[in-house]
C-alpha cells in the first residue's frame, strides 16, 4: 500500500509469472513484482518512485532473480533512496556475461553495492545515477576505481561520451576523472562545463 495515498500498489503475482513462462522482456514502473518466479528474461527494467513502498528485501529478491536470467542483455534498475541495500555476502557475484547495457539509479550505497555484485564483461555499457544525497569526493573513489578497471580491461569499448553533474558532491573541486584521459574520448558534455572537474 502506498504510504501517502493509502491505495494498494499494483503487482504482478507469482501465479501470473508461472502461467507465462515464455516471458522474456519485463518493464514495470511503480509495480511490485514477485521476483521469486522470474526466470529466463533477456530484458528487465524496474523503476520505483520515492514514495513507493520498496524495501531492501525487494531489492534482494530482484538481484536473486538475475541468477535465473543468465542470458539477460538489458538491465535497468531504479530504486528510491530509502531502499538501502547491502549484500549479505559481499564476495558473491552474479554472472551476466551477455549483458550489453546496465543502468542503475538508487542511493549511492545501494547502486555501488549492486554494481560491485554484478559480473559483467568490459564491453557492457554502464549508466550510474545517484539519487537523493550529496557525497564527499573520497566516497566516490571505489566507484571510480571500478570504472577504471572496467573501461580499460581487454575487450572494453572506447569511451565515446561523458556526462557529469558535480552538484551531488560536497567537495566537487576534488572530483578526479583521470580515468578518462587515456581512453578515446569523442565527446564530453558536462551539464555545467568546467565545474568540479579535475582532468
Amino acid at each position: 500500500t502506498d504510504y501517502h495515498t493509502g491505495r494498494a500498489t499494483p503487482s504482478i503475482t507469482k501465479d501470473f509469472l508461472l502461467r507465462h513462462t515464455s516471458l522474456r522482456e519485463l518493464t514495470v514502473s511503480s509495480v511490485l513484482v514477485d521476483c521469486r518466479s522470474l526466470r529466463g528474461l533477456r530484458s528487465l527494467a524496474v523503476a520505483y518512485q520515492d514514495n513507493d513502498p520498496i524495501r531492501a528485501t525487494d531489492v534482494s529478491q530482484i538481484l536473486e532473480a538475475l541468477l535465473r536470467c543468465p542470458s539477460l542483455q538489458e538491465l535497468d534498475l531504479g530504486f528510491p533512496p530509502a531502499a538501502a541495500w547491502f549484500p549479505a555476502n559481499p564476495s558473491a557475484k552474479i554472472p551476466l556475461v551477455h549483458l550489453k547495457s546496465l543502468r542503475l539509479k538508487a542511493s549511492y550505497a545501494t547502486a555501488v553495492n549492486m554494481l560491485f555484485m554484478l559480473q559483467v564483461l568490459p564491453g557492457t555499457k554502464i549508466s550510474f545515477n545517484v539519487r537523493g544525497q550529496h557525497l564527499p569526493s573520497q566516497d566516490l573513489q571505489p566507484l571510480l576505481e571500478y570504472l577504471n578497471v572496467h573501461f580499460f580491461s581487454p575487450g572494453s569499448r572506447p569511451i565515446r561520451s561523458i556526462v557529469l553533474n558535480a552538484a551531488w558532491t560536497d567537495d566537487a573541486d576534488l572530483l578526479d576523472i583521470n580515468l578518462c584521459t587515456t581512453a578515446e574520448l569523442v565527446s564530453s558534455t558536462p551539464p555545467d562545463a568546467g565545474r568540479g572537474i579535475k582532468p
